[in-house]
């Protein structure tokens, strides 16, 4: 199944409260060890950043 990243990131960010941050993070750093989905991460963490800027706080060095 093939899934669009924007929207992706968007519903997870929308759904903080059932998906934690932590978990996504997590997923997202192991899917991103080849460099293939880091920009996911990034763009999960720039977007929940700017929906909640504690929301992801201890995330903070990844996207550096």
């Amino acid at each position: 199944m093939l899934l669009d990243g924007t929207k992706g990131v968007s519903l997870l960010v929308q759904q903080r409260d059932n998906v934690p941050p932590g978990e996504v993070v997590s997923q997202l750093r192991k899917a991103g060890a080849d460099k293939k989905y880091r920009h996911l991460l990034h763009r999960y963490l720039h977007e929940l950043f700017e929906k909640d800027p504690s929301a992801g706080k201890e995330y903070h060095g990844f996207q550096v």
